[in-house]
């Protein structure tokens, strides 16, 4: 850990199948953000993976045509999607719910990143990042 670091990272977050469905990712996340704000860290920046964006057999996640729709239009040059359009993924979504929950500007998806893991085919390689202003949450 940096000595003098301002902020957090939410990413890479794997829970056994077993724990799906139950409170524990949601309890990680919360108290990690509890300590980076005590810690006096200004942001957080969240790291998503959109695995409806091909779908996953093993994760039983579908295709979703609006996600991938959403993130191809940007990646085409076009208008950047919409939280709507990003949190249809269940991962998206519960990034948004947990660490950005409140619809104001200093919470929000900022980035997307193609071929940032081209060995994650459920995503085709893509990571959606976001941030959040810890002073304002």
């Amino acid at each position: 850990m940096a000595a003098d670091y301002n902020a957090a990272f939410v990413y890479n977050l794997d829970v056994h199948p077993h724990y799906w469905g139950t409170l524990c990712a949601r309890k990680l996340i919360t108290a990690m953000l509890k300590r980076a704000k005590s810690d006096r860290c200004q942001y957080a920046v969240v790291d998503g993976r959109p695995s409806s964006y091909c779908g996953t057999d093993w994760e039983k996640v579908a295709q979703n045509p609006t996600v991938r729709a959403a993130i191809d239009r940007y990646l085409s040059g076009g208008d950047f999607p919409t939280d709507s359009e990003l949190t249809r993924d269940p991962t998206l979504g519960f990034y948004r719910l947990v660490c950005m929950s409140n619809k104001v500007p200093e919470r929000r998806f900022l980035w997307i990143i193609p071929n940032f893991l081209p060995e994650d085919k459920a995503t085709n390689g893509l990571r959606v990042i976001g941030c959040v202003e810890l002073r304002k949450a």
